[in-house]
């Protein structure tokens, strides 16, 4: 039996939730002695964040933004609990077919401390470029293709 995952529109009341994320994520990579969290998401929240849910609970969040021929994923986060159990494969997967469907390449621009590249290679993405600050990555379906011959397994 599959476990149950979701993804739904964030709404107002979400914000406190994708702040905490966001500290969860970013204060041991932060090169600060103290993590100052931002104060808010902003005026565009809760526009294109979407919560992640797994088994009838809130478990990550997710944002993307698109431009041209490309999705960019701008949050991925999963509470700690949560990672390691394939849902962020599932979310991973969710965004190749949906850009696939559209022609377009998904890209990723994460820390360089941090240890999301993993996931990230795992899952199918390319480091385009490497900064002492960040790494951007890329999936894309043609590299995909070139890369298991036409099949895209995710």
């Amino acid at each position: 039996m599959q476990s149950t995952f979701d993804l739904r529109n964030a709404i107002a009341e979400d914000e406190g939730f994708v702040l905490r994320l966001e500290e969860l994520s970013l204060r041991k990579f932060s090169d600060m002695r103290h993590f100052v969290p931002r104060p808010g998401m902003g005026d565009e929240f809760p526009g294109n964040c979407r919560i992640i849910r797994y088994e009838n609970a809130d478990v990550g969040c997710l944002t993307v933004s698109e431009e041209n021929d490309c999705t960019h994923i701008d949050q991925l986060y999963l509470v700690p609990q949560a990672r390691g159990l394939g849902i962020g494969r599932r979310v991973a997967g969710y965004l190749f077919s949906q850009a696939e469907k559209r022609g377009q390449r998904v890209q990723v621009t994460i820390l360089a401390n941090c240890d999301a590249a993993g996931f990230f290679l795992a899952v199918g993405f390319h480091m385009v470029s490497r900064t002492s600050m960040t790494i951007k990555m890329e999936w894309s379906a043609k590299t995909q293709a070139g890369m298991t011959g036409g099949i895209t397994n995710v």
